[in-house]
């Protein structure tokens, strides 16, 4: 199954602490490397407080880079909203590249796979560090866990069958391409009555909206298709459209083949069954 692919790099590094941090500076010399995290700031590791202590056990040349005397305060503490703003500095002198509020999944073949709230995209890279562990610098990095093709599967049909609601919310257009893509197809119920009814809509000449939908779903369903809406994000283009229709098409001719295969095992009992009772 293919993902649409967001960047390229040599080397993947998911987490945004002391432990990450050090490792991107590390490899940044000779490799094009992508720092990726689920936070929105770098010394993630680091506590909420108002200000920052030095960590203690810090190498000497590590120090000097993440936690300049320049910063320092008068109390001897940090702050954080200006080691935050050297960090981003830091790293873009070194050419690191930051890619934050996204969650490294795994690796599948020779791609790390990420989940943002527009959906699940694949980075190329030959090599894949997790240094997520604790965040904390004393502690080892690994690399990437490999997913299965099956665990990418689960995670990609919901993710296809949102984003597909999400697009045509936003490009109604895009439903005339959809004409031939029924509902029932969806794994979710819910989805697939939303789209169908947001099809009928579209060809009576209807606003294509969520309010145009209230009245025909009940108050908890309402509040989850507007939350499915209000993720954002999503990709609107002809690959993504594509990407969706061919995971939601395949993903229901896999529950067909299974409904068939439980049918004939079935037919097989009873036979076997009549067989014995004579």
């Amino acid at each position: 199954m293919r993902l649409p692919l967001l960047d390229s790099c040599d080397v993947l590094i998911a987490g945004s602490g002391l432990s990450a941090m050090a490792r991107a500076l590390e490899l940044a010399d000779g490799d094009r490397v992508l720092l990726v995290s689920e936070d929105t700031c770098l010394y993630a590791d680091l506590d909420r407080s108002s200000d920052w202590r030095l960590p203690q056990n810090l190498p000497e040349a590590l120090r000097t880079q993440l936690f300049p005397e320049a910063l320092r305060r008068e109390n001897g503490l940090f702050h954080p909203d200006g080691l935050k703003r050297h960090g981003e500095r830091l790293m873009a002198q070194r050419g690191v590249s930051l890619l934050y509020a996204c969650q490294v999944l795994g690796r599948a073949g020779d791609c790390a796979v990420i989940a943002h709230k527009s959906g699940l995209y694949a980075i190329r890279c030959a090599q894949a560090i997790d240094a997520r562990a604790g965040e904390r610098l004393s502690r080892p990095c690994y690399c990437l866990q490999t997913m299965r093709g099956r665990e990418l599967q689960v995670l990609r049909i919901p993710m296809a069958e949102e984003g597909i609601l999400q697009m045509v919310l936003r490009e109604e257009s895009l439903l005339d391409e959809l004409r031939d893509l029924p509902g029932a197809m969806f794994s979710s119920d819910l989805l697939g009555r939303a789209y169908d009814a947001l099809q009928r809509q579209h060809r009576h000449g209807g606003l294509c909206s969520l309010a145009a939908l209230e009245g025909q779903f009940t108050k908890e369903e309402m509040e989850h298709l507007s939350g499915v809406a209000q993720k954002g994000g999503t990709l609107v283009n002809e690959e993504a459209l594509r990407d969706y229709q061919n995971t939601i098409r395949e993903a229901y001719a896999k529950r067909e083949a299974r409904q068939d295969q439980d049918l004939m095992a079935l037919r097989d009992r009873l036979k076997e069954k009549k067989g014995l009772d004579g």
